[in-house]
């Protein structure tokens, strides 16, 4: 649930540059699983990168049913 709710605030521009520039959005005119889907970075070690917050928070986001990526502000 943290991983997922910087992943949130880095795309709406709530955190600072250093961590929005882990998650980046793909950019496709057609778009067949919904919108708001991350580029998931590819990973040379299986043991070692796949800790990173870079890989972890775009596979948990693209996870996520749509309407759930959809929302635009958090609850607290």
């Amino acid at each position: 649930m943290h991983i997922l709710t910087i992943v949130f605030k880095a795309l709406h521009g709530l955190v600072p540059k250093y961590i929005s520039i882990l998650f980046t959005l793909r950019n496709c005119r057609i778009n067949w699983r919904g919108n708001n889907i991350l580029i998931v970075p590819k990973v040379n070690t299986a043991s070692y990168g796949l800790h990173f917050m870079a890989y972890q928070g775009n596979k948990l986001w693209n996870s996520l049913p749509n309407n759930i990526r959809l929302i635009h502000e958090l609850s607290k």
